[in-house]
Protein backbone atom coordinates (compact mmCIF):
# COMPACT_ATOMS: atom_id res chain seq x y z
CA UNK A 1 0.00 0.00 0.00
CA UNK A 2 1.52 3.33 -1.05
CA UNK A 3 1.86 6.38 1.17
CA UNK A 4 -1.05 8.06 -0.63
CA UNK A 5 -3.30 5.07 0.04
CA UNK A 6 -2.27 4.96 3.71
CA UNK A 7 -3.02 8.68 4.08
CA UNK A 8 -6.40 8.29 2.39
CA UNK A 9 -7.25 5.33 4.63
CA UNK A 10 -6.27 7.26 7.78
CA UNK A 11 -8.34 10.28 6.75
CA UNK A 12 -11.29 8.00 6.07
CA UNK A 13 -10.95 6.55 9.57
CA UNK A 14 -10.90 10.06 11.06
CA UNK A 15 -14.08 10.98 9.19
CA UNK A 16 -16.09 8.46 11.24
CA UNK A 17 -16.07 10.86 14.20
CA UNK A 18 -19.33 10.44 16.03
CA UNK A 19 -19.04 6.67 16.34
CA UNK A 20 -15.61 6.22 17.90
CA UNK A 21 -15.06 9.24 20.16
CA UNK A 22 -14.06 9.21 23.82
CA UNK A 23 -15.10 12.13 26.03
CA UNK A 24 -13.31 13.45 29.12
CA UNK A 25 -14.86 16.01 31.47
CA UNK A 26 -12.88 18.14 33.90
CA UNK A 27 -14.72 20.18 36.52
CA UNK A 28 -18.48 20.57 36.59
CA UNK A 29 -20.88 22.72 34.61
CA UNK A 30 -21.88 25.72 36.72
CA UNK A 31 -25.11 27.68 36.78
CA UNK A 32 -24.51 30.88 34.82
CA UNK A 33 -21.41 29.63 33.03
CA UNK A 34 -20.74 30.65 29.43
CA UNK A 35 -18.77 29.05 26.61
CA UNK A 36 -15.30 30.59 26.67
CA UNK A 37 -13.60 28.56 23.98
CA UNK A 38 -14.28 25.95 21.30
CA UNK A 39 -11.12 24.54 19.72
CA UNK A 40 -10.75 21.74 17.16
CA UNK A 41 -7.55 20.14 15.93
CA UNK A 42 -5.64 17.01 15.00
CA UNK A 43 -2.87 14.89 16.49
CA UNK A 44 -0.37 13.67 13.90
CA UNK A 45 0.55 10.05 13.28
CA UNK A 46 3.93 10.20 15.06
CA UNK A 47 2.98 12.72 17.75
CA UNK A 48 2.96 11.07 21.17
CA UNK A 49 2.05 14.11 23.28
CA UNK A 50 0.11 17.20 22.25
CA UNK A 51 -0.30 20.15 24.63
CA UNK A 52 -3.11 22.56 23.78
CA UNK A 53 -3.04 25.93 25.58
CA UNK A 54 -6.55 27.26 26.15
CA UNK A 55 -6.65 31.03 25.63
CA UNK A 56 -9.16 32.07 28.28
CA UNK A 57 -10.48 35.65 28.16
CA UNK A 58 -9.39 37.98 30.94
CA UNK A 59 -11.73 38.14 33.95
CA UNK A 60 -13.06 34.60 33.44
CA UNK A 61 -12.25 31.43 35.32
CA UNK A 62 -12.75 27.99 33.82
CA UNK A 63 -15.32 25.80 35.56
CA UNK A 64 -15.72 22.93 33.07
CA UNK A 65 -13.68 21.53 30.17
CA UNK A 66 -14.92 18.83 27.78
CA UNK A 67 -12.39 17.05 25.56
CA UNK A 68 -13.66 14.74 22.80
CA UNK A 69 -10.94 12.66 21.09
CA UNK A 70 -11.74 10.57 18.02
CA UNK A 71 -9.43 7.63 17.34
CA UNK A 72 -10.94 4.28 16.35
CA UNK A 73 -7.81 2.31 17.22
CA UNK A 74 -6.28 3.76 20.40
CA UNK A 75 -7.49 5.61 23.48
CA UNK A 76 -5.10 8.28 24.76
CA UNK A 77 -4.63 9.62 28.25
CA UNK A 78 -6.12 13.11 28.54
CA UNK A 79 -5.27 15.61 31.28
CA UNK A 80 -6.30 19.17 32.08
CA UNK A 81 -4.07 21.45 34.16
CA UNK A 82 -6.36 24.06 35.71
CA UNK A 83 -3.40 26.21 36.83
CA UNK A 84 -2.02 26.67 33.31
CA UNK A 85 -5.21 25.99 31.27
CA UNK A 86 -3.42 23.34 29.21
CA UNK A 87 -5.05 20.17 27.86
CA UNK A 88 -2.60 17.31 27.26
CA UNK A 89 -3.40 14.40 24.95
CA UNK A 90 -0.86 11.59 25.36
CA UNK A 91 -0.44 8.35 23.45
CA UNK A 92 1.79 5.44 24.49
CA UNK A 93 4.77 4.27 22.44
CA UNK A 94 2.94 1.66 20.37
CA UNK A 95 -0.43 3.40 20.11
CA UNK A 96 -1.79 4.92 16.90
CA UNK A 97 -1.88 8.65 17.59
CA UNK A 98 -3.61 9.84 14.41
CA UNK A 99 -6.74 11.46 15.80
CA UNK A 100 -8.87 14.57 16.00
CA UNK A 101 -10.01 16.45 19.07
CA UNK A 102 -12.69 18.93 20.04
CA UNK A 103 -12.31 21.01 23.22
CA UNK A 104 -14.99 23.17 24.83
CA UNK A 105 -14.24 25.30 27.89
CA UNK A 106 -16.95 26.93 29.98
CA UNK A 107 -16.47 29.39 32.79
CA UNK A 108 -17.70 32.14 35.03
CA UNK A 109 -17.00 35.85 35.29
CA UNK A 110 -14.63 36.68 38.16
CA UNK A 111 -16.48 38.94 40.58
CA UNK A 112 -14.84 42.34 40.95
CA UNK A 113 -12.63 41.93 37.89
CA UNK A 114 -12.27 44.90 35.55
CA UNK A 115 -10.84 44.84 32.04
Amino acid sequence: MGLHNVSTFCLLLLSIQNVFGEVWNFGKPSLGSVKLLHHKGHVGLFTRTKNIKLEIPKCYMVSHVTVDVVNIISTPEVFYNSNTNVVTIHYGTFQNSLSSYDIVAEGLWKMGCTN
